[in-house]
Order: structure tokens, then sequence, then C-alpha cells
């Protein structure tokens, strides 16, 4: 999958964090910030090639931060992430956005859309000349690269440290270094980085010492445009293309043949490809190398001596189920075949083998193979942060309870199911008494953490597993009290009151409870009738001085 470098740029740091985290299984470069004065700060010193940015980002808000992002990078692929369905499309500069995501998030189809961004090449331009320096950004912005100046060689050799370039165009005559200097501290840094030399005098004063110093090539001022784009275009496909074969020959390859010649010649085949290749003369040999190790590639002749290559399968499957399996054979027959289906192996290759076709299914499996782990990994990243994501959408920051979007959810499934089952279920309306007063002489660093205390003690005085706690704004929580009568409801509440009560004397801290009971044969009560209910019986406690129970 194509390297990416991101930024995430949201107020609520946990899924900040939780969709970087996401986002990093795949090797990308991800970084995070909760406002827009921080994003715009991080987009100063780092190039990202995607922003998933919050339209209500506190500080500056999402809109402004795309105009920001997009003077200091213009080409940068932007995804707006909303929250409902009141985002309004006027306010949206909708040339400057690429997509508007819905939270919460399906991160899936998030990764998807990443994913299928034609990736610019990102190109650095070392240039003193203000002139020279806009031209050239000019006209690379044009034809879709990223563009990051520089106007001295200090600055240019930061940048180069920072964050990885497909190339560099380099001015010889610079304020504060010699361009060849530059060059050398540059290859330095990143000894695989293509370098353009651009220089105003003669190519023969510069041209052996640069080329010497490893630049790639050398352009005359006034250059030809069009040949100056060719170039980069060759260097930047150049790079992908070997980024690609490393990764293939990254593989291991295990080849077991009886034959000497031919286990010398198949290896040497591969072996010139860049494969690291383990060789057996034997079924023995090959069983050992198994157990040690696990291969990407297992390649084995159909006889070896007494024995057969397809008993080799099962240990290779039991060892790595992903291993691919080619079995060599000189015996073409429909019971080889099917014998070779029944056994699992991915492909059989006929001998006297040829070497373009084995290099040739040798990259087409390998390749088959990266894409398969690479959409396991995926799948189950993607199960793990979506799980996260999905917790922290039902779950109140500050306290850690279920937050109040969640309560209406969870109490309309309650009522229904009490439709359904002729049951009953309860909503317990709860307000703390003596916050206002502990606020203001404490402050509220310690009002929130109060706060927190008392949720976990609202959480601990119910029943474990099957009442739920949420905090419904404020210093306000509700408890949904299911399947059972409102009398019992009752005790549970009046449990929480003495406990609370009991545990915060100290702080004078008290709670008092509105309860409000459904009976599912009350067909016309609404869900917004009940929390009414509760809301009046709670206002009727706190009336009548607080720390009590009222149904």
């Amino acid at each position: 999958m194509e390297f990416y470098s991101i930024l995430v740029a949201d107020e609520n740091k946990e899924f900040c964090e939780n969709l970087a985290h996401s986002l990093r299984s795949h090797n990308w470069l991800v970084d995070c910030a909760d406002n827009g004065y921080k994003a715009i700060e991080l987009l100063q010193h780092t190039f990202y090639d995607v922003i998933l940015l919050d339209i209500k980002l506190s500080g500056m808000r999402g809109v402004e931060t795309v105009n920001e992002i997009k003077k200091i990078q213009p080409g940068t692929i932007v995804f707006l992430m909303a929250s409902g369905t009141n985002t309004d499309p006027r306010e949206l500069p909708n040339e400057d956005i690429y997509a508007v995501i819905q939270k919460p998030l399906d991160i899936q189809n998030t990764v998807s859309m990443i994913a299928g961004v034609e990736k610019k090449g990102v190109v650095l331009v070392v240039d003193d000349n203000e002139a020279d320096r806009s031209l050239l950004s000019e006209i690379l912005t044009k034809k879709g690269y990223h563009v990051v100046t520089a106007k001295k060689g200090a600055e240019a050799v930061d940048h180069v440290k920072k964050r990885e370039f497909d190339v560099v165009l380099l001015d010889m005559q610079l304020p504060d270094m010699h361009g060849s200097e530059v060059l050398e501290e540059i290859k330095e840094h990143r000894p695989a980085l293509s370098i353009i030399a651009i220089t105003g005098q003669s190519l023969d004063d510069i041209i052996e010492t640069i080329v010497k110093k490893g630049a790639y090539t050398c352009f005359l001022k006034p250059f030809d445009a069009e040949m100056l784009l060719h170039e980069i275009s060759v260097v930047v496909h150049k790079r992908d293309d070997e980024k690609y074969l490393k990764n293939l020959q990254a593989s291991k390859i295990l080849l077991v043949e009886d034959n000497d010649n031919i286990r010398e010649t198949t290896d040497l085949i591969l072996s010139s490809e860049g494969y690291q290749v383990k060789t057996a003369a034997s079924l023995a040999e090959a069983t050992v190398l198994i157990e040690k190790e696990s291969f990407d590639v297992v390649i084995s002749d159909l006889s070896l001596g007494t024995g057969s290559g397809l008993s080799l399968v099962d240990p290779v499957r039991r060892k790595d189920s992903s291993t691919v399996f080619l079995l060599m054979t000189g015996r073409a027959s429909m019971e080889t075949a099917l014998e070779a289906i029944k056994k699992d192996v991915d492909e059989y290759i006929l001998k006297p083998v040829e070497p373009q076709e084995l290099i040739h299914k040798v990259k087409m499996y390998i390749e088959k193979q990266s894409i398969k782990k690479e959409k396991e990994a995926l799948l189950r990243q993607l199960k793990e942060t979506n799980m996260k994501l999905l917790e922290l959408i039902k779950t109140d920051e500050l306290t850690g309870v279920f937050n109040r979007r969640y309560l209406f959810e969870q109490l309309h499934q309650e009522m229904q199911r009490a439709r359904r089952q002729k049951s009953m279920t309860n909503l317990l309306m709860c307000d703390v008494d003596g916050f206002k007063k502990y606020n203001d002489a404490h402050g509220h660093v310690d009002g929130d953490e109060l706060l927190k205390r008392i949720a976990q003690l609202l959480k601990s005085g119910v029943r474990q597993y099957v009442d739920h706690v949420y905090r419904y704004g404020g210093d306000e929580f509700a408890i949904i009290v299911p399947a059972i009568a409102q009398e019992d409801a009752k005790t549970v509440a009046d449990r929480v009151v003495q406990y609370v009560s009991e545990s915060l004397r100290e702080s004078n801290i008290g709670i008092s409870i509105g309860l409000a009971h459904f009976d599912g044969s009350q067909k016309n009560m609404s869900l917004n009738d009940l929390v009414h209910a509760a809301d009046t019986k709670l206002y009727e406690a706190k009336r009548r001085g607080g720390r009590q129970v009222v149904l």
C-alpha cells in the first residue's frame, strides 16, 4: 500500500489517537492536532499528503483552517469530518475539500478513501531568487506535484532531515552555502534522494564535482521546462518501482530439489532477482528448515527420492497458512493435477522450468500474498479500531460513563423491549446536591474530579451489568434500571442516595433522584414523556431539600 503522511485534526484527543492508531497500522505517518492553531503550526514544518479535519475544530474553525492550509500547502488533500446532518454545504469551500465524511467514521471506508487518493510527487525547490522559485513552484504545482520551497542551503537541509522528498531542485548559488556543500549534506541524510542541480554558470565548471557528490543530473538556466518536468517524472516513477521491487525481493523462498544441477540453477535464477533463497536436497532437510522458520514461498519438486514433495504441504500450511506452495514436476497428467489440487498446492510448474515463467509466477503469487496479508491485517485492525471508536462515541469524555446521546439510544431500546415483552423499565434522573458551592469554592479542576468520583459511586451503587449510568450534562446523571417494578427501582435509588451521601459526607455533597416508570402497556408514552416525567420528579426532590428520591 502507498505511503502517506497524514494529519488528523480534532479537538477530541482520544478520538484523534484511536484514528491515528488505525491509520499507522498501514505504515502511514500520522500526526494529531487538537485545535486549528496547532494544525497550522504543524503544517509550517511538515508536509502532509492528506488532512482529516473536524469542521467544528476549536480555536480556529475547520473551514477557516482549510483556508490557511491552502495558503501554506496548496496541493494538500483535505477531508472534512462532520457530526450529524446539520452541516451547511454553503459554508464549505468546495474547491478545496476532497470529501466530507460523517461521524461516526466508518474506518474501513475512510482507509479506502485515503488509499484511493492519487499520491503526488513531492519536490523541494531550493533557490534564493524569488522569481525563479515562484516560477518553478507554479510549473510543478500545475503538473500535480506538491512543492516545498527553501531560500537557503541550511533551510533545505533542515527540510530533508524532517521528511521525505521524491526529488530536490537545487540551485548551485545560495547565500549561505555553495550548492555542492548542500548536496553533500543532503546525501549524508538521504543517500538515495535524487537531486537535480540548476545553475546559471557554465556546466563545465561544476558538472564533474556535483556528479561525484551524487547529483542525478544538472540543468543550465534558463532551462527547458518540459525537459525538466520529464526528468522529474522519470525520477518519481523510478522511485515507486524501486520501492515495489524492494518489497517483492525481501521475500524468503525455500527451494526443495534433489537434483544438484536443477537446484543450483533454480537457486541462481531466483537469487539473481534479489530473493532470499534457502535450499534443501531432501525431504528431511526441508522439514527441518520448515520447522525452524516461515517462508513466503516454497518451491518443491514432486519426486524427492522415494518420497513426494506433496508431503511438505501440510507442515508448511501448519507453520504459516499464507505461504505460497509451488510444485515442480516432469509428469504432466490429470492425476498429478488432481492430487496437487487436493493437497492445496497453489500451482504446479512443468519441467524443464523456463526462468522467465518461474520468475513471473513467483512475483505474481508474492504480490497476491502481500495483498491478502494486507487485507487480513486491515480487517483485524479495523475491527479493533471500530470497537474503540464506537466505545468512544457512546462514552462521556470527562467521567467515563455513557453519554447523553447513548442514553437516548438505550432508553429507546429498553422501551421497545418493554412493549414487546410486556415488561417494564425505570429511568432515574440524578442531580448532585451542593455541587455549585463546591465548584465555586474549589475551582473547576476539583469540580471535574468530584464529578468523576460521583460517576464511579453511581456505577458502584447499582446492579452491575444490568443498570447503566449516563452523564446527562453538567452535574446531572441518568440511570436506566430495566426489568423491575417501580418499588424495586425505588430501593435501588434509595441505596444510591445513601451510598453517595455517606461516601462524600466530608465534602457535604449528596444526590437527588427523580424516578419515572414505564410499563410496556403505556403505548402512548414516548421517550420524551418518560424523560420529562423523571425530570419533573427530580425537580420535586430538589424542592424538598435534596438527598432523597421522588417517584
